[in-house]
């Protein structure tokens, strides 16, 4: 099983009509390893990112979740996890407290509470410490920390990464280099910058744009 990309087109409609982000674009990730696309600002990783996400649609060619459609996968949300590039959009309550409540009230509740305090000790973090607080108090650290708990929790196939080291402190950022490479029951994307990432947790890393190479 995987998500493929495939033969993909897009452009931005304000934009000259022959720059297109991407022209004839196809990758693959299966169900059980862990892929790096790279590139440099502009490149468009965020653009793919919102194109599997389902915010943007291609011009052409298709986005398949385990051999479906990417609009017609019902069980999509179920899936697919995904980590945003600005934190405060991954939250869908201002209240940590209500975050985690939302988070852990779910069908599977007791796997995710299992989760999120698994993923805390490995982080060191009591995440009850930011129950009183809300997203607009928290440092962008303290945000990106809580959101790959939250995000990583989820009993996902799937998780898809848009740059997920930006703003952590090394300490953090070593953490979760060694988190990713112990995953190996789940596809992980991780779109990036970094050749700290691309370079040393991916099973297979590949330039999302030419001019990268």
């Amino acid at each position: 099983m995987s998500i493929i990309c495939q033969n993909i087109f897009f452009a931005y409609a304000n934009r000259k009509p022959n720059s297109l982000i991407f022209e004839d674009f196809s990758f693959e990730l299966s169900n059980n390893e862990t892929k790096c696309l790279y590139g440099g600002t502009g490149s468009g990783k965020t653009t793919l990112f919102n194109l599997l996400f389902g915010e943007l649609k291609t011009k052409k060619g298709k986005i398949l979740i385990d051999k479906t459609p990417l609009r017609k996968e019902k069980t999509f949300c179920k899936k697919v996890a995904f980590l945003f590039q600005e934190p405060e959009k991954q939250f869908v309550f201002p209240s940590i407290q209500d975050e985690y409540k939302f988070l852990t009230l779910q069908k599977n509740d007791i796997a995710i509470t299992q989760n999120i305090k698994e993923l805390c000790d490995i982080f060191n973090v009591n995440v009850e410490n930011y129950f009183k607080r809300d997203i607009y108090e928290l440092s962008i650290g303290e945000l990106r920390l809580l959101q790959i708990i939250f995000s990583f929790s989820a009993d996902a196939e799937y998780l898809i990464l848009d740059e997920p080291a930006d703003h952590l402190e090394n300490v953090h950022r070593l953490i979760f280099s060694d988190l990713i490479k112990s995953i190996n029951n789940k596809g992980i994307l991780i779109l990036t910058k970094y050749p700290d990432l691309y370079e040393t947790v991916a099973d297979t890393s590949i330039p999302i744009n030419a001019k990268y190479e």
